[in-house]
């Protein structure tokens, strides 16, 4: 069912709820567009949003999309930016696996390549080599790993030994 509304009435309604003109109506198509962002399936329209290459809540939404195709997202990744979109769109598992190389090459400590190192689609390698190159792990070094360690025999403790008697002994009775 649809309401049909002249054009005073919605002057009435909107003075009512304290819209003016201009604020409501962009106000109302932002968050529209934001929506459409968030939940379409149209590989179209989200690539398209993600091409007028700005950084604003309605690219991050249209980044973050699964649906959003991957060489949109791979045009973002190229674009070299550390901001939301960017952000989100090293995030998406749709990126393509040789634009995170891409971004994991640079060698960058930020966001964007924190984002495409978790993400599933990136390289083992390209990610251990990105964790190399940043600093975050260092060659590998056998001294430090526990498990080449021997293992020690545990020491016989005498209160574990007594505890073990005294259960017994009510296990019994």
């Amino acid at each position: 069912m649809k309401i049909k509304l002249s054009k005073s009435q919605w002057e009435q309604i909107g003075r009512i709820a304290g819209w003016t003109k201009t604020s409501s109506l962009k106000y109302y198509a932002q968050n529209y567009t934001i929506e459409l962002a968030r939940t379409t399936k149209d590989p179209k329209i989200l690539a398209d949003i993600l091409r007028r290459g700005k950084d604003d809540e309605v690219s991050w939404n249209a980044a973050y999309n699964p649906s959003t195709p991957p060489d949109a997202l791979a045009e973002v990744l190229r674009r070299g930016n550390d901001d939301y979109v960017s952000w989100n769109a090293a995030s998406n598992p749709s990126s393509p696996p040789d634009a995170l190389a891409e971004v994991l090459r640079r060698g960058n400590n930020d966001l964007v390549s924190y984002n495409a190192a978790s993400n599933p689609s990136s390289s083992p390698f390209d990610v251990y080599k990105w964790y190399e190159a940043t600093g975050k792990i260092t060659k590998f070094d056998p001294t430090k790993h526990i498990l080449d360690k021997p293992i020690e025999e545990p020491k016989e403790d005498p209160d574990l030994k007594r505890l073990e008697e005294l259960a017994l002994n009510i296990v019994n009775e």
